[in-house]
Parts: C-alpha cells; sequence; structure tokens
C-alpha cells in the first residue's frame, strides 16, 4: 500500500525484542522526500485491514531508538523518511 505513492528504498517494521510480535508501527523509506510528502498527504489516515493508519515524518531519535541506525536514513539511503502506525 505504502508503494502508492512512489517508488519505496526500504520498510522496516518494529518488533517486541521479547515476544517477537509486531509493535504495530514501522518506518519507510521513500526515493526523495517529494515522494514522502505525497504519502503524507495522500496515505495519512487511509484504511487497511480495517484500521486507520497515521503516516508523518519520522524523528531522528525514534528511528535511532528503535532500529539502531544514525537516525537519518533507514539503512542509508537519501530519502525521505516516514514513520507509519496504525491507530
Amino acid at each position: 500500500m505504502l508503494e502508492l505513492a512512489g517508488p519505496v528504498v526500504d520498510i522496516q517494521l518494529v518488533f517486541d525484542p521479547v515476544t517477537n510480535r509486531a509493535k504495530g508501527f514501522g518506518f519507510c523509506e521513500y526515493a526523495d522526500k517529494n515522494i514522502a510528502a505525497s504519502a503524507i498527504k495522500n496515505l495519512n489516515d487511509t484504511l487497511v485491514d480495517g484500521r486507520n493508519i497515521k503516516i508523518g515524518y519520522a524523528d531522528r531519535g525514534r528511528i535511532r531508538r528503535y532500529l539502531g541506525t544514525d537516525g537519518t536514513t533507514l539503512r542509508g539511503g537519501n530519502g525521505g523518511t516516514l514513520a507509519t502506525r496504525s491507530a
């Protein structure tokens, strides 16, 4: 569904380290910032599998905390990074 806005560079879902269950959110990196802005504008509050998803720009601290990267990208690209979270 996230690829409807444009090319996706990377997607990382966040899992609980103890239970290995999904925490209900993740991060998506697009090929450029314009595509990321389009995703926010057009896909935020979209119904997916019976739940509205929330899409917005990710906080670098949150990326570092949950993925253990430098927080600028998910794995070293140069796109616009987004956070996605099920409501």
